[in-house]
Order: structure tokens, then C-alpha cells, then sequence
């Protein structure tokens, strides 16, 4: 570096490069826009060195800087950046350090080297009671979730009595923040009395997030094993989490489990009442006592909403044999309604076997949709591969609409991706029909598709 370059970056005063004259310096704003400037140097040295003069002049500005080179990757500029972020802790800075609350976010997931020390050192000055309402007051809805979950974590650090840590744990667990809630409910625990915990535990049911309610149940079962209320265990039985359903069902006695299925029998024959809840109360029927629902759940077909009768459906075939469970599968890869075929194909990839591969092309196309033939192609991908290649190709012979007629050409392209893992060739038979078919179709292809899956066909003996 000349020593022109030198002055004019590092002094911030400008230099004549042929005579060496140094001009008047320009004042304390050149001179800190030099600074700022000299922390993206490429330099190191540079960087170590406006480090150095920041922690002796500390500058607001530079604030969100010298956090960004606290993780730089020069351990000694790195050194002189913890220094002058330590310079920066200061209660006059309040301001600075709300706007650069994300560097700080940042910083806490930078992994060049460990910042713990300097992290708790922040932390510790940002929830004093000097600096923390400046943050407080600058949080808007707008900043991104992490910083707004970093001040409600500097709060619980700020909270000293109980009161306000009880109050600070309570609008956490009932709150929209998943992972505050999951947070607070690891340090419910430093809650010397039971009862405070029990308290906290309770207003946890009222969580919109079922993973939070449910390990609030299971810890208010240690903190208040004798004092847990029928009334909302009976609610929670009725829940639409299914292990938060049976954990709260298991808890109650006899008699009010009686209660709590009749209620859900009333709730799952009212029509009036959302799908959601009539889908948790025959779920848990569906555990619980299924010779009640049995009626219901064989005359599925009737039931109007989708979701509904896809759970009328679910619990028939929960209780059913093998038999009955593919011509279950079967009434529902026949069913109009979209959700049915849905549950139809999963089933098929769970497990069941469907022994008519071309029943379900068939059917797909009665269906009349691009959705019907995607699912089809799911579903035969399970099927014996070169008699489902013949019913592709049979397929590409009709006359369909572009939409399907795409569905039918992707359906060959992934049957071939698929044969990259299969080596058996076919049967002399289906040899010829697939031969045949495929010098009907093999124009109506995609370019690409024709040389990939010729020179399949080819290599299996299908084109001799």
C-alpha cells in the first residue's frame, strides 16, 4: 500500500499523490466514514487497525460492524473486535444497540470461533434496566421473528421476583411463538413452588400449538397428580391431537370416561358441528369404543364431507382384515371425491396391494382428472413393472386432453427413471405387446424420452 493510499484510508486524510501534501483534515464525519469504509477492507490490517482506534474513539454507527467482524475470519481482528464491542457497552449506546439487534441474532449463530463469553456479556448489559426498555420500544412487528424472540428472552433474563418470571412464562406458553413456548417450558422448572408450576401448567392447556398441551399434561400430572380437573381432561379427551386425546381419556375414571364418549357420539352425528371436531371425536370412538361408530363408519359413503368420511373410512378399515381392507381401498380409489383417491393412494404406498393394475387405470380415467392419472401413476408404481409400461403406452393410444395426455407421458418418463434399478427383462409376451404399442405411440413422446426409453426397451430385449 502507498503511502497515499495509506493516509487516505487509514488517517481518512486526503494526500496528493505526486507531491506528498497532506490536505487540512476534513473533520470527525470524514474521519469515521474512513473508519466504516476500513472495516470491509480486504486487509486484515486495516481491519485490526480501525478496530483498535473504534475501541479507543467508540462510534455508534459502527456498532453493526464490529459485530459482523467479531466472527471475522482473522483470529487477531476477531480479538480487536471483542474489544471494541466491549467499548460500545455502554447505557449512552441504547439506541445504537436496538438498531443492530440483528448482528447481535447474527451473532449468536456464527460458528468461526465461540463468542459465549462476549455473548453473555451482551446480553447481560442489554437486559439491564437502562437498556432494556430502549429495545423494548423499538421491537415492531415488522423486524424479523428472531429479533423479536431475542428481546423476550433478554425480558425473562430482566425478570428477577417470581411474579414477574410467572407472568413472563404464562404469555409465553399461551403465545403464537412455538419456540418461545417450547423454551418457557423448560424453565418452568426453576419455579421453586409446585403450585406456581401447576398454575403455568394449567394455563398451557390453553396453548394454540398441541405439542406444547401435551407435555404441559404430562408435567402437571407430577406437579398436581390429585388436582387435575375433570373438566378440562374431559375437554382434552375430545381433542383433535390424537396422543394429547388418549394421554387425557387414560387419566379420567370409568364414569367419566363414559361421559366423554358420549358426548363425542352426539358431536360426531351433529352436522352443525365443524368437520374438525367431528373428525377428533370419531378418532377417539375409533380407540375408545368402535362397536358405537361401526354403523356409521360402514355407511361412510353417505357422509357428505370429504374429511368426514375419509375418517369413517380410516376407522373401518383400523378394524378390519385383509380382505376387507383392499376392497376398502378399492371403494375409496373409486370414490368421486378427490380426498378418497388421496387416501386411497396412500394406502397403497403403506402397504396394501391392489392385484389389478389395469382396474386402476381404468378408473383413473373415469375420474377425469390430471390429479386421478397422477395418482394412478403412484399407485402402479407398485405394480408388476412391465405389464404397467404396456398399460402406459396402451394409454398414450387414446385421444386425451393435454393436460392428461401430459400426465400419461410423465408417467412413462418416471416408469423409466424407474427401471434404472430394476434389471429383470420381460416375458416374451409382453415383449411383443409392448413392442407393438410402442411403434404406435413412440411420436406422441418427447424427444428425450425417446432415445432414454428406447435404449431401455432395446437393452431388455422388448424391441427385437
Amino acid at each position: 500500500m502507498s503511502f497515499a493510499e495509506f493516509m487516505n484510508k487509514v488517517l481518512g486524510r486526503q494526500v496528493d499523490s505526486a507531491t506528498g501534501a497532506v490536505a487540512p483534515d476534513q473533520g470527525p464525519a470524514s474521519r469515521a466514514l474512513a473508519l466504516l469504509d476500513q472495516l470491509t477492507s480486504y486487509s486484515g490490517w486495516e481491519r485490526e487497525a480501525a478496530l483498535k482506534t473504534l475501541t479507543r474513539e467508540p462510534q455508534a454507527a459502527a456498532l453493526p460492524l464490529l459485530l459482523v467482524r467479531v466472527n471475522d475470519w482473522v483470529p487477531q481482528v476477531r480479538a480487536a473486535a471483542r474489544e471494541a464491542v466491549r467499548a460500545m457497552l455502554r447505557p449512552a449506546d441504547s439506541a445504537a444497540w436496538a438498531r443492530a439487534l440483528p448482528e447481535v441474532v447474527a451473532l449468536t449463530r456464527a460458528g468461526r470461533a465461540d463468542h459465549a463469553e462476549l455473548l453473555n456479556e451482551i446480553d447481560t448489559f442489554l437486559s439491564s434496566p437502562a437498556v432494556l426498555p430502549a429495545l423494548q420500544s423499538a421491537v415492531s412487528p415488522d423486524m424479523p421473528l428472531t429479533v423479536r424472540r431475542h428481546v423476550r428472552r433478554l425480558e425473562w433474563q430482566a425478570a428477577r421476583d417470581a411474579l414477574d418470571r410467572m407472568a413472563w412464562l404464562h404469555a409465553a406458553l399461551v403465545g403464537r411463538d412455538i419456540p418461545l413456548a417450547h423454551w418457557a417450558m423448560a424453565n418452568v422448572s426453576s419455579l421453586a413452588e409446585a403450585s406456581d408450576r401447576a398454575r403455568l401448567w394449567t394455563a398451557a392447556m390453553a396453548s394454540p400449538f398441541s405439542r406444547i398441551r401435551l407435555a404441559a399434561l404430562a408435567c402437571l400430572r407430577k406437579d398436581a397428580p390429585e388436582g387435575l380437573p375433570s373438566e378440562l381432561l374431559q375437554d382434552l379427551a375430545l381433542s383433535a391431537h390424537a396422543a394429547l386425546r388418549r394421554s387425557a381419556w387414560a387419566l379420567l375414571p370409568a364414569a367419566q370416561q363414559a361421559q366423554v364418549n358420549a358426548r363425542a357420539m352426539a358431536r360426531v352425528v351433529d352436522t352443525s358441528v365443524s368437520a374438525r371436531h367431528r373428525v377428533a371425536a370419531l378418532g377417539l370412538l375409533a380407540e375408545t369404543d368402535f362397536e358405537r361408530v361401526r354403523p356409521l363408519c360402514q355407511a361412510w359413503g353417505a357422509e357428505p364431507l370429504p374429511s368426514v368420511r375419509v375418517a369413517l373410512l380410516a376407522a373401518l378399515r383400523a378394524h378390519a382384515d385383509d380382505a376387507q381392507v383392499e376392497a376398502l381401498v378399492w371403494a375409496a380409489w373409486a370414490d368421486s371425491v378427490p380426498r378418497l383417491q388421496q387416501y386411497a393412494m396412500r394406502q397403497v404406498q403403506q402397504g396394501v396391494y391392489l392385484a389389478d393394475p389395469a382396474r386402476v387405470l381404468e378408473q383413473a380415467f373415469q375420474h377425469q382428472t390430471a390429479l386421478a392419472l397422477r395418482r394412478a401413476r403412484e399407485i402402479l408404481r407398485r405394480g408388476e413393472p412391465w405389464a404397467v409400461l404396456l398399460l402406459w403406452l396402451q394409454a398414450m393410444r387414446l385421444s386425451l386432453e393435454a393436460d392428461r395426455e401430459a400426465e400419461v407421458a410423465d408417467a412413462v418418463a418416471c416408469w423409466q427413471r424407474d427401471m434404472q434399478h430394476i434389471c429383470m427383462p420381460p416375458k416374451p409376451a409382453q415383449a411383443q405387446a409392448i413392442k407393438a404399442a410402442w411403434l404406435q405411440v413412440v411420436a406422441r413422446l418427447p424427444r428425450g424420452l425417446q432415445s432414454s426409453l428406447g435404449f431401455v426397451l432395446a437393452t431388455a430385449g422388448a424391441l427385437n
